[in-house]
């Protein structure tokens, strides 16, 4: 079964459209997140969903960071 890891309970208070695109604006009313250490993010890249992995054997140059990928 497959949870939210956070999630954001908004009241809508502005809506516009721009091109084919509808911009919503919301007040935030509550904002939870879940806490459990094995919670694991869902991730849309390259064109498909994946899951990061708890031990992804991923290293990088400490000068790299993540954005280097």
């Amino acid at each position: 079964m497959s949870y939210a890891l956070a999630w954001i309970e908004c009241q809508a208070y502005a809506k516009e459209e721009r091109g084919d695109h509808l911009i919503i604006v919301g007040h935030v009313l509550s904002l939870t997140a879940r806490s459990e250490v094995d919670a694991r993010p869902l991730l849309f890249f390259r064109g498909k969903y994946c899951q990061l992995d708890v031990n992804p054997g991923i290293t990088t140059r400490p000068d790299q960071g993540l954005h280097g990928w």
